[in-house]
């Protein structure tokens, strides 16, 4: 049959192979129910006797009771979790690590299978570390499923096995990325590969890359002379169409009209299982990926016509003619992160992403730390010489300057209850950005930015420092907090306390700078401040329909309230909500004070249940403790005047149940007419009727 292009980056690829295990039971039993199973690939020959590659990590081995896949699976720190998500910090072998600032938990207790292969299956240890035994030579991938902050988390770990049925793998896993290191003996020849977020991959040894590719092709340099050879190319191509079987140990493949396209046209190509993705040449022979050329595809392996042209990479010798970091800071302020990129650029013009196949240095780790991510750190002031090499490839040198921050001018402490925008303009020189507008009368009134607390009772502040030049850093763990009176309270890191009853100012200070201070108020027992009224009919903040004489809607008035038409004898049940200057709020309708505005229109009892007496408007308000709610206008009507009519299919037999028409009335209420009522060829659109 042929074969589909694959295009799907690592991420997305994941998601859809974690799903289909989800959906097949998560493959339960030998085989029954498993996911499809994972394609293994020949093991290529390369040079015997290579060593490790520098800068892969080198973990101490895991002791295991035979020959056996052992792997690490680490977390980037942001990477959000909660306290209960069982991560545990990495042992002390990885610590030692470049990477251990930046993937520093583990997956602790985390289910885990190989996909395909339903039988190996298991729970990582606490310390985030598995053992599978019995897998045979080849490539495969690891489902990883974890909650993390009460979210199930999939990741998809693709890893190699070596002859001997072993391999030590380090996974690192980022939000919505994962990296994958497997070392593995080939032969005598012990490797280390490397696959990429983005599906980019890449395999060294002996201090040299023996294989590299980015998807959509693979180079290879089988006999260690430092030229890369294309996949594929020394196998004979023959076109091919669905079903058929192709020989040579090829695959039929799919054959697209451009090279990202997922279209496949007919017929078909005979080509090396893997990367290699065939398109349709351009109509003046050429084709649109550098690095590849056009070929004509017999009808047989041995025929001499040209069935098809196809593009295909060039199989000429390729040599990487230079590793390039493309894109990073030439300047970082202490404290501030910076992302690199780099690119392998190959001597057919092709240019393979290796950013994150990359080993990352920094020359002087003390100013800047990097990651194999290519993600810097500036720790401190200094200068530094940043490179990227891909086995004996080494990039040019990328001078980065870590300086400190610039001068302090203003400290904004805040009340995360109600966070500023950073940046916002200032009403005067030196004060606090301005205040955000109150919101206007709510129906649920949402507890507001208050700074008044009971005994006992916490609010959390931050304190954010704008400096020259616009920068804004949050130097909450840096300002030296402050109380006056401090009696009142205690502040640590910005968590205010609230210890006696009183009043005091809050101030944060750092480097001769002072904020403005925030009044705070502790006390034993909350005081209401609002009531918020609101009619429990099903439907909130009903907005009156009518319009004026010129036929516009006048602009609401939320200080106003709201306005809802009700029909003559009709009842609503109104509730009440207190809100206190703690900014806590509770249901109080059985404790006010009911009030209407005109009992001859509307009355309402001590429960909040107002009942429609005769046409006309009354304002429905309610009072506790002198406070008084916002107003809720009732508009009365002797009858219900008709806004819209609409019809629909009930059920899906049309003739058995027929059809119906609804009425909906000027009062909320809806009426449904049965079919004998209204005859459907007769309706006929209805203007709504302005109430008088």
């Amino acid at each position: 049959m042929i074969t589909t292009r694959a295009r799907l980056s690592l991420s997305v690829l994941s998601i859809a192979l974690a799903a289909l295990i989800a959906a097949c039971g998560g493959g339960s039993g030998d085989g029954g129910g498993a996911a499809a199973a994972t394609a293994t690939h020949t093991l290529r020959p390369v040079p015997t006797n290579t060593p490790r590659p520098s800068g892969t990590p080198t973990l101490a081995p895991t002791q295991t009771s035979g020959n056996a896949v052992t792997g690490l699976l680490l977390l980037q720190r942001s990477v959000a979790s909660n306290r209960g998500d069982a991560l545990a910090a990495p042992s002390s072998d990885w610590t030692t690590q470049p990477d251990s600032a930046s993937f520093d938990k583990v997956l602790s207790f985390a289910d885990f299978t190989v996909v395909g292969v339903a039988t190996k299956r298991g729970v990582t240890t606490a310390d985030g570390r598995f053992e599978i035994q019995g897998l045979a030579a080849g490539h495969y991938a690891l489902s990883i499923n974890k909650v993390l902050a009460g979210n199930l988390a999939a990741f998809l770990v693709p890893f190699t096995v070596g002859d001997d049925g072993t391999a030590d793998i380090v996974a690192e896993i980022g939000l919505g990325q994962v990296k994958s290191t497997s070392t593995f003996t080939r032969g005598s020849a012990r490797l280390t590969e490397t696959v990429a977020p983005n599906g980019a991959h890449v395999v060294t040894g002996n201090g040299r890359i023996v294989e590299i590719g980015d998807g959509n092709r693979t180079l290879t340099d089988p006999d260690g002379d430092g030229h890369f050879a294309v996949d594929g190319c020394t196998v004979p191509l023959s076109v091919c169409e669905q079903g058929e079987s192709c020989p040579n140990g090829t695959v039929c493949q799919c054959l697209a009209s451009c090279p990202s396209c997922e279209d496949c046209g007919s017929p078909g190509v005979c080509a090396p299982a893997g990367r290699v993705n065939p398109y349709r040449c351009n109509d003046d022979g050429s084709c649109q990926l550098p690095g590849d050329i056009c070929r004509c595809v017999p009808s047989c392996p041995e025929c001499d016509d040209c069935r098809a042209s196809v593009c295909l990479p060039i199989c000429d010798a390729v040599d990487i003619a230079s590793i390039s970091i493309t894109g990073g800071p030439s300047q970082l302020i202490v404290g501030q992160q910076g992302g690199f990129s780099a690119i392998a650029r190959l001597t057919d013009g092709s240019v393979i992403d290796v950013t994150y196949l990359a080993t990352w240095r920094s020359a002087n780790p003390q100013v800047v730390s990097i990651d194999s991510w290519g993600t810097a750190s500036a720790l401190a002031v200094g200068d530094t010489i940043v490179t990227a090499s891909v086995g004996d490839k080494l990039s040019g040198d990328w001078p980065l300057q870590v300086v400190a921050r610039p001068a302090l001018r203003t400290i904004h402490v805040q009340n995360l209850s109600c966070l500023y925008p950073l940046g916002l303009p200032q009403t005067d020189a030196g004060t606090s950005p301005p205040a955000l507008p109150p919101s206007p009368a709510d129906i649920l009134p949402i507890p507001n930015c208050t700074q008044v607390v009971q005994i006992g009772g916490t609010i959390q502040f931050s304190a954010f420092g704008e400096f020259d030049d616009g920068y804004y850093a949050d130097i909450t763990n840096e300002v030296t907090w402050q109380l006056d009176p401090s009696g009142v309270g205690d502040v640590i890191a910005g968590l205010f306390t609230g210890r006696a009853v009183g009043t005091t100012q809050l101030t944060a200070s750092l480097s001769g700078v002072t904020s403005d201070a925030s009044q705070l108020k502790v006390v034993t027992e909350p005081t209401i401040v609002a009531i918020s009224i609101y009619a429990n009919n099903g439907n909130f903040a009903v907005v009156d329909s009518r319009v004026d004489a010129n036929g516009t809607r006048p602009e609401p008035c939320f200080d106003c309230g709201y306005t809802i038409p009700v029909l003559r004898g009709d009842q609503l049940k109104f509730q009440a909500t207190a809100q206190y200057d703690t900014g806590a709020w509770r249901d109080v309708t059985g404790e006010v004070a009911w009030h209407s505005s005109d009992e001859s229109a509307a009355t309402i009892d001590a429960l909040g249940v107002m009942t429609a007496v005769a046409a006309g408007n009354a304002a429905i308000t309610a009072t506790l403790n002198e406070v008084t709610s916002n107003p809720v206008t009732v508009h009365v009507v002797n009858e219900a005047t008709l806004q819209s009519l609409s019809i629909y299919q009930e059920g899906n037999d049309r003739v058995d149940r027929g059809q119906v028409g609804v009425i909906v009335l000027g009062h909320g209420d809806v009426e449904i007419i049965p079919k004998p009522k209204v005859k459907l060829k007769q309706v006929k659109t209805i203007q709504p009727q302005i109430l008088s």
